[in-house]
């Protein structure tokens, strides 16, 4: 028996409530406060009501912002477009051509966010043309977004907040009372005929060793659009390897390892973002390597007998690279390493946790064996940040984040820059149900590596800023949020702007320059709605952004500096639980409204055009070693094109479509 009962948190999901077992649904409306700086102040307020049982329900998390491990097996995505599509304040460019796709949070892309997996840095960028990881969601637990500068431990560079994704542990493979054990998956879609098969094994000894190891294989042509279109150069086969091990050698004591290996090679066009004939140069056929490695290595101590120490030091490393097989081969790779030491401490009414944080980053760019070229930038961090309770009305979140950054570039020019980011968050209950808050929040981005096909041209010393210091973003957000019975509602309005954002100029191959681009401006609200009755759930969150960059509105020819349109794009879903069987209907719709606040250089006459998009799926759990999902996508067969794709191509507009209508199948069986 799965056992939902109402567990609301006021503000953004606490790690706390995250983590509660599996028979309790914790429905955290995730931005109903959006309150950066008070994630780690927030209290969960439960609700007494009469408890719904409810068998084998996905839904382990209903909150907007948090994709957890229920809804990607209902939901089935292959891809990131498709695994953040029901997110309201995330958008993704890019169609299904994987490693095209770009990961934005109310219009600001991921390479300005803090983006992890088990804690490791993944957002470095290799091309402009490309994305910048990719991951099997099958593999997945959990994935937060935390849109807007945060709290002190949202890490460096989290100018739009931070996305992290989270990885299974032996636990979330093994059933009750079960020591070892191993599974195959087969999942297959109509639309490019995909099929994906793959295989875990997994056990704990004893109370002291875990390990896992999964890989899957995936085969898939080419897509088709909506409008019955094929869209070429989308066939892919991505392989994805993943292991995870935990020791406790003692008490208190406990050892982490977590390691995912990503091969996504293909035919590519040259130039993968642009939607163009087959016939034009600029989707000259070649093959692509894209390959991802991701590691990270902690260590916990947590004696129960001290409120004091509660230790976590880690160390991980992210690479990436992108071969370009030619005439003359290119390779771009990126890498990430970081090492990261945090203590969290109680002491009376104050809630603590501080530490210091290291990353290095090098992009680099390489041609035959004529152009090696590279940059490293590095970031020394530390940060505080500390919770208390004025009273049981009041709530008070602070912290501090230093963060020194420092690059040299190809022509010798040294950028330094450091800056003090702090946070405040107040929230306020007067009754029993309705929460005020308040935030306000700061977050800092040194001077970053140019891209590694930047770097293989050069350098243009004469063009470039040498005063840059760095990106600093300022964030301010208001909401309110109301609880009655089984009914959420909450509304949050937000300001975020980045000042002194730094730009890459050196288009079509030619040498690359730093320039100051302004300030950025990023304002809208969230809102939220979810009502649980007996079998039924229902959820809606709507967000609503406007982007400025250098005073103008952005458009999807902004996608090279790294923002893009969002809108307003508003979410859906109704799902029913039917008694006694173990099964589960969900109706997912998402609205994305026509977008007309664009500059005036941008040629579309009828500018960006609406769309709407639905899903209906299916769960089946028959019995515990027996998952099944079979979903329909696209339900419509609508055809569109993601607004942060890039428009205007050369010779013409984008043909790069999103997927249309497809039937899935899932089976998960374990031995």
């Amino acid at each position: 028996m799965l056992d939902i009962s109402a567990v609301l948190c006021h503000g953004r999901a606490s790690q706390a409530a995250r983590d509660q077992p599996l028979p309790t649904a914790v429905l955290c409306w995730v931005g109903v406060l959006a309150a950066p700086g008070i994630a780690q102040a927030q209290q969960p307020v439960t609700v007494n009501l009469e408890p719904i049982v409810v068998k084998g329900t996905p839904l382990e998390d209903a909150s907007p912002n948090v994709i957890d491990e229920g809804k990607i097996r209902l939901q089935q995505p292959t891809t990131l477009n498709e695994l953040f599509f029901r997110s309201s304040d995330v958008s993704v460019s890019g169609g299904n051509r994987t490693t095209a796709q770009k990961v934005y949070v109310r219009g600001l892309e991921d390479t300005r966010l803090n983006v992890t997996i088990d804690g490791a840095k993944t957002s470095g960028t290799l091309s402009p043309h490309n994305g910048n990881n990719g991951i099997d969601p099958f593999i997945l637990k959990r994935v937060t977004v935390d849109a807007g500068p945060g709290s002190a431990l949202s890490g460096p560079s989290a100018l739009g907040g931070l996305i992290a994704y989270e990885t299974k542990a032996v636990e979330d493979f093994l059933l009750p009372d079960e020591r070892f054990g191993a599974a195959v998956r087969l999942s297959g879609q109509t639309n490019g005929e995909r099929l994906s098969p793959g295989a875990a094994v997994y056990g704990m000894p004893d109370d002291r060793i875990g390990f896992v190891f999964y890989g899957s294989k995936d085969n898939a042509d080419n897509y088709r659009a909506g409008n019955g279109e094929d869209v070429t150069y989308t066939d892919n086969e991505p392989l994805n390897l993943f292991a995870k091990l935990q020791y406790q050698p003692a008490e208190a004591h406990a050892i982490n390892l977590s390691s995912i290996y990503r091969e996504d090679n293909g035919l590519r066009a040259a130039q993968v973002n642009f939607g163009v004939d087959p016939s034009h140069p600029r989707a000259t056929a070649e093959d692509q390597e894209h390959i991802q490695r991701t590691s990270t290595v902690s260590y916990e101590y947590a004696p129960a007998s001290s409120p004091y120490v509660n230790l976590v030091a880690s160390i991980q490393e992210n690479e990436t690279e992108l071969r370009r097989l030619r005439a003359s081969n290119q390779t771009a790779s990126w890498r990430s390493r970081g090492a990261n030491i945090q203590n969290r401490s109680t002491i009376g009414q104050f809630y603590v946790v501080y530490g210091v944080d290291y990353l290095s980053e090098r992009s680099r760019g390489v041609v035959a064996a004529t152009v090696d070229e590279s940059e490293t930038a590095r970031n020394i961090g530390a940060f505080l940040q500390l919770d208390y309770s004025l009273s049981e009305q009041w709530q008070l979140s602070a912290g501090l984040r230093y963060d020194n950054g420092a690059l040299t570039d190809l022509a010798g020019n040294d950028y330094d820059g450091a800056n003090v980011s702090p946070n405040v968050g107040l929230t306020f209950a007067p009754i029993g149900g309705l929460t005020f808050s308040a935030s306000w929040a700061e977050a800092f981005r040194g001077v970053q590596p140019a891209p590694g096909l930047n770097l293989m041209a050069g350098i243009d010393a004469g063009a470039t800023d040498t005063s840059l210091e760095g990106e600093v973003s300022r964030a301010f957000e208001l909401g309110v949020d109301y609880v009655w019975r089984e009914f959420v509602a909450g509304v949050t309005a937000f300001q975020t702007d980045i000042e002194d954002v730094v730009l890459f100029g050196g288009r079509g191959g030619a040498p690359f320059s730093r320039s100051n681009g302004g300030k950025a401006e990023i304002s809208g609200i969230t809102a939220n709605l979810g009502y649980h009755w007996h079998n039924w759930v229902t959820q809606a969150s709507y967000t609503q952004t406007e982007t400025t960059l250098g005073g103008r509105p952005v458009s999807p020819d902004d996608w090279y500096d790294g923002f893009a349109p969002q809108g307003d794009k508003l979410a859906v879903a109704v799902g029913y639980q039917f008694r006694p069987a173990d099964l589960y209907l969900e109706w997912n719709s998402v609205f994305v409204f026509a977008e007309r606040d664009l500059p005036e250089s941008f040629t579309s006459a009828d500018k960006l055009s609406g769309y709407h998009v639905h899903d209906v799926s299916l769960f089946w759990r028959p019995q515990a070693r027996q998952e099944f999902s079979v979903a329909v996508t696209n339900l419509l067969d609508e055809a569109y094109v993601a607004h942060g794709t890039p428009y205007n191509v050369p010779g013409g507009t984008t043909n790069l479509y999103e997927m249309g209508r497809s039937a899935r199948l899932t089976a998960l069986l374990r031995f």
